[in-house]
């Protein structure tokens, strides 16, 4: 029954319009996701709101096998992520989990809990840290550079674009980039 399940799942995702998800899946205008970063048996049960940005690895969790040994069970619940959110990379977002709008949830973190709107979490298990006010205060400290494509939504921004931001970043680094040990 599984294999069936999988081989389901899978055909859609092989018959999906090449690179638009929006067609099989729940997600929001100018939202940018991969296949990748769904649950490979419901992945049908995430909800993404616009302007969302997902890094590699990070995964929507639509169900928990860990009761299957004992029990045959499964649990499967939906995952609700509002607007304008940042999951970085190798986030877990498990079953039954909401996350607000404006919000970021730091690289390596695993989401069990609600997360409120205008908020920024990381850990394992998530936690809040600060309101994205906080966050934005924080970042006169950073080395921080404005992308030619700011404004530009994630799913519009092309290789082109990308390689105009190395090119305004990669000077200010110069010194880093050329005082490397030679590889052997």
């Amino acid at each position: 029954m599984l294999g069936k399940i999988f081989r389901f799942i899978r055909s859609r995702m092989k018959n999906s319009q090449s690179g638009d998800l929006t067609s099989l899946y729940h997600i929001g205008e100018g939202t940018r996701i991969f296949k990748e970063n769904f649950d490979g048996i419901f992945p049908e049960l995430a909800y993404i709101g616009k302007n969302c940005i997902f890094a590699p690895r990070s995964v929507l969790m639509t169900h928990d096998a860990s009761y299957y040994l004992l029990t045959g069970e499964y649990r499967v619940e939906p995952i609700h992520i509002g607007d304008n959110c940042f999951i970085g990379y190798g986030v877990i977002i498990m079953p039954g989990v909401t996350i607000g709008d404006n919000v970021i949830i730091g690289a390596g973190s695993i989401v069990t809990k609600d997360i409120p709107s205008d908020s920024v979490a990381v850990g394992a298990p998530a936690k809040v840290t600060c309101t994205i006010e906080e966050y934005l205060a924080k970042r006169e400290h950073k080395t921080l550079f404005r992308a030619p494509f700011a404004g530009t939504l994630p799913s519009e921004v092309s290789k082109e674009d990308i390689q105009e931001f190395r090119d305004l970043v990669y000077p200010k680094f110069q010194n880093v980039i050329s005082n490397r040990p030679a590889e052997t």
